[in-house]
């Protein structure tokens, strides 16, 4: 069972880092701005830690350095959430977007929010196990 763990854990996280993604490209897709090169860029941003945990459920010994990245990422993450917030906060004062999507933005981003930070603390601790 300890040895199905982990495995059941990078499962669990691709499969959010899917949902993030599209996710991402559906609400994108619904705002009222055209998409800038930021918003594509973190759009390649947001399909990286996906792949990485993709290539540790191949061979968890040989990438468990892409554990350290991972949890960078997802640091980098919750700052840019906290960011995104506040930005989105301001530009729905000054225009007249729709209330309801900016509370499923805000809902969204604040539940990735933990999801991140569980993840984070989970790959620290499993690359701090697997480097004994």
């Amino acid at each position: 069972m300890r040895r199905i763990l982990p495995y059941i854990l990078y499962i669990l996280a691709l499969a959010i880092e899917i949902v993030r993604v599209l996710l991402f490209t559906y609400i994108e897709k619904a705002q009222p701005w055209p998409l800038s090169i930021v918003d594509w860029a973190a759009f390649v941003f947001l399909c990286i830690p996906a792949v990485f945990f993709f290539l540790l459920l191949q061979q968890e010994k040989y990438f468990h350095r892409l554990l350290r990245m991972i949890a960078v990422i997802k640091f980098l993450s919750i700052i840019a959430a906290w960011f995104f917030l506040i930005k989105t906060a301001r530009f729905v004062s000054i225009t007249d977007w729709t209330a309801d999507m900016f509370i499923l933005q805000t809902r969204i981003t604040r539940l990735f929010l933990y999801i991140d930070t569980v993840i984070l603390v989970l790959c620290l601790k499993r690359e701090r196990s697997l480097c004994k």
